[in-house]
């Protein structure tokens, strides 16, 4: 640097550089913080603790709607039949989910892609359910699958 212009020009840069790097770092983040993680690797116990926070629904590739996760409930135990095995009925997990969302904002019975900020990315099917409070659409989500070993 021969000149006062110049060494003002380099630290205008290196200053302006250093302003941008916070918001293209804080971009970049965003992108990295939202995982896609299978249905498979969804506990009760994990979805549970989402209880009371919103969900972002896709309905369509541009549409984005939000649901509140505002029950998760355990099945109860069923009483064995005589052709079942006791302990088959134990290796399963057994839930369900009731999702609430606006009510002109109505969802299809079938698989939707969901986002939750701690959770992450993953496709849930959800069928719409009857309430008695009809100012908001409800959604279920019931599961029924082998524990994993």
């Amino acid at each position: 640097m021969n000149t006062r212009r110049e060494f003002l020009r380099h630290c205008c840069a290196l200053a302006a550089t250093m302003a941008l790097a916070p918001l293209s770092a804080l971009a970049k983040s965003n992108c990295l913080v939202m995982k896609d993680i299978s249905l498979d690797e969804l506990s009760y116990a994990t979805l549970a603790r989402e209880l009371n926070t919103v969900f972002r629904v896709y309905a369509t590739p541009t549409q984005v709607w939000q649901l509140e996760l505002v029950e998760a409930n355990p099945a109860p135990q069923r009483p064995h039949s005589a052709g079942q095995q006791c302990g088959q009925a134990a290796k399963h997990e057994r839930f369900s989910l009731i999702f609430r969302g606006a009510k002109e904002e109505q969802l299809e019975q079938k698989i939707h892609k969901f986002e939750h900020d701690r959770i992450g990315r993953f496709e849930m099917f959800i069928v719409p359910v009857v309430s008695r409070d009809t100012s908001r659409m409800y959604y279920e989500a019931v599961f029924d699958r082998p524990l994993k070993t």
